[in-house]
C-alpha cells in the first residue's frame, strides 16, 4: 500500500486508515484518534484533548451516545421497578 506521494505507508498510517474505516462503518465520529486542539479560555494557551497543560482548565466534553443510552436504560429499569414495588405495597 502507498500514500499520495507514492511512498510506503507506515504502521501508524495503516492503523489510522483501519480505524477510520471501522468508525465509518459504525457511523460514528473518530474523536479518539485525533487529539483535540483549541485555545484555553482562561490563559489562552493551546489545549490538548480538552485540558490545558498550563492552568489545568478542563473543557466540557459531551458523553458519547452509547454511554448515555446505557444510563437512561438503567434509570428507566429502576423507575419501573420502583413503581411496581410501590403498587404492590399500596394495594394492601
Amino acid at each position: 500500500m502507498s500514500n499520495e506521494n507514492g511512498q510506503k505507508k507506515t504502521e501508524d498510517e495503516k492503523k489510522n486508515t483501519v480505524n477510520t474505516e471501522k468508525t465509518a462503518e459504525k457511523g460514528q465520529k473518530n474523536d479518539q484518534t485525533q487529539p483535540r486542539k483549541g485555545r484555553c479560555p482562561k490563559c489562552g494557551s493551546e489545549t490538548e484533548n480538552g485540558k490545558c497543560p498550563v492552568c489545568g482548565y478542563k473543557q466540557y466534553v459531551p458523553m458519547d451516545t452509547k454511554k448515555l443510552f446505557r444510563i437512561r436504560l438503567i434509570l428507566g429499569a429502576i423507575l419501573i421497578a420502583a413503581l411496581i414495588i410501590w403498587a404492590i405495597v399500596t394495594q394492601s
